[in-house]
């Protein structure tokens, strides 16, 4: 089994080395300067299932990283077309239950594991991989596999990584023309740990999203709310006092997009809504992560041109401060500037003197955020929250990191659950820590 290399990644290196990320740790990379990424290298020696050791008997394939939780000793590997899942050192083959969930009344979580011939891992999108806090669960969603190509009979299905068993917490029918059935967008678990929400995007009456929960510890599943606005993309984040915070991309031209807060009271829901400040026609977000650890959120934005040069960061626990600043890099300094949304509006009738923005990922502890952009090069660049002070990383050619078409082989581009990031390349998903390189 000495051939089973991960990319150079051990678990037993992986599992001591992935805990909460110092502050000071990464201010020390940071002030150094020249911070680089090393990739992380290594042998394989863990505890293994019966199933899981027959399997490696019987492959040549090696055996690779696909994700790790933010408690750092669970996630999801591959081996070859398999895929397989580790949680506290132990590895389990993927396999649907007969235990857990509800009934498959529309067969699709065998569709789901068959129909795909177990090869699960083209499954996972940029958005990566979402974890219950205690990182037993996992859930795959695919923006791009939902709804670019209409693969409707995805249900809202979960990963046990200590079984291996995937369990399917709902069922719908799988295509458009039925009522209640549709696509699943997006999903998170609670910070209890109790349930897991998902956001469905199809046909209910007159509504145009259904926000449903799952109760890990009853098996139960239960419509939360539905709303006619266009809440479907991925993302779906909770804030710190319960509330889910949801992105509106308007779905007319002449409509600004939103923030929507959804609070529950004794079992009832309200939606809050706060606009974007400029118009869809202008710019538009795309994506919306959140850091649970600061509460702020990022939105990468795009122009009518479909090219995202802006992103902004927002608190939305404190007023939504952050909300009139658009904020760009410079090509020349790889500087941040921070715009009024009628100085971004001039700059864009001119010759655009800002990177385009292909990813950003915040850091675990939230204050600082990892830019893969393109100016007149690739450029990966890390942004220091407090002050927007940015420096250069290298060590990893950010022309090697997929990004677009190319994700699709390798669709995780950058996922920072922990102190090392699992980045899609063009060799492959590899696993890389920050390290203080020199100046």
């Amino acid at each position: 089994m000495k051939k089973l290399i991960c990319f150079g990644l051990t678990l037993m290196m992986l599992m001591a080395a992935f805990s909460a990320y110092a502050d000071s740790e990464m201010d020390a990379v940071f002030d150094s300067g020249s911070p680089i990424l090393s990739e992380v290298t290594g042998e394989f020696d863990f505890k293994m299932t019966e199933e899981t050791v027959s399997l490696l008997k019987e492959s040549d394939e090696e055996l690779r990283v696909v994700s790790i939780s933010p408690v750092g000793y669970s996630g999801i590997f591959t081996l070859g077309k398999s895929m397989l899942t580790v949680y506290d050192e132990k590895l389990s083959v993927v396999h649907p239950s007969s235990e857990q969930g509800v009934k498959d009344e529309y067969g699709n979580l065998d569709r789901y594991y068959n129909g795909l011939n177990t090869d699960m891992s083209h499954l996972i999108g940029e958005e990566g991989v979402v974890y219950s806090p205690d990182g037993k669960y996992a859930f795959i969603g695919n923006r791009n596999q939902t709804l670019m190509y209409m693969k409707l009979y995805i249900d809202p299905i979960l990963l046990d990584l200590s079984t291996g068993e995937l369990i399917l917490t709902a069922t719908y029918p799988g295509k458009l023309s039925i009522e209640g059935s549709g696509a699943l967008t997006s999903g998170l678990f609670s910070a209890d740990g109790r349930y897991f929400y998902y956001t469905f995007f199809g046909r209910s009456g007159e509504m145009l999203i259904s926000v449903y929960r799952y109760d890990l510890t009853t098996g139960e599943t239960e419509l939360c709310f539905q709303s006619d606005q266009n809440l479907y993309y991925p993302h779906l984040s909770e804030l710190s006092d319960g509330s889910l915070l949801m992105l509106n991309e308007a779905r007319r031209n002449d409509e600004k997009e939103s923030l929507v807060i959804a609070k529950e009271d004794n079992g009832s829901w309200t939606l809050q809504e706060t606009e974007l400040p400029l118009d869809r026609t202008c710019l538009y977000a795309d994506e919306l992560n959140y850091a649970a650890g600061t509460g702020l959120v990022c939105l990468t934005e795009k122009t009518d041109l479909k090219e995202t040069f802006a992103f902004q960061i927002i608190n939305p626990e404190k007023d939504f401060e952050g909300l009139d600043r658009i904020l760009c890099v410079t090509k020349d300094t790889n500087e941040i500037v921070s715009l009024s949304p009628e100085e971004f509006q001039k700059a864009m009738e001119d010759e655009c003197a800002y990177q385009e923005i292909h990813k950003a990922v915040f850091s675990p502890d939230g204050h600082y955020l990892l830019l893969h952009a393109l100016g007149d090069s690739a450029n990966l660049l890390l942004v220091r929250l407090e002050d927007m002070a940015v420096v250069k990383v290298g060590g990893l050619d950010a022309v090697d990191i997929n990004s677009g078409v190319m994700s699709r082989r390798y669709p995780v581009c950058i996922e920072w659950n922990t102190d090392a990031l699992i980045i899609g390349t063009k060799d492959g998903i590899k696993a890389f820590t920050f390290d203080t390189g020199k100046p």
